[in-house]
């Protein structure tokens, strides 16, 4: 279901996927991320889960809140340090 979200936003030009990687290989495009674009996280090949971007810290750092853990305005990539997630930073388009 969430890949089929992602790949709807992406197909549709509501969307643009601005990188996808290893926290190493996303975190500076995740600095263009503004609230109403979104976070896709990938877990042996499926996006298992998609944060909402909602705020950015002081110096920038996109924020996120989700539902599944009720999660409020938190970093972006919290919770998920395991080096085999990949992130797929999406810009969403108005």
């Amino acid at each position: 279901m969430l890949k089929r979200l992602k790949n709807y936003i992406l197909n549709s030009g509501r969307g643009s996927l601005i990188a996808k990687g290893t926290y190493q290989e996303v975190y500076k495009a995740a600095y263009n991320l503004k609230p109403g674009d979104f976070v896709g996280y990938e877990k042996g090949g499926r996006i298992t889960h998609v944060s909402t971007v909602t705020g950015v810290d002081s110096k920038g750092y996109p924020l996120v809140t989700c539902h599944n853990s009720d999660r409020l305005l938190v970093p972006w990539d919290l919770g998920w340090s395991d080096k085999s997630i990949k992130f797929h930073i999406i810009q969403v388009h108005y």
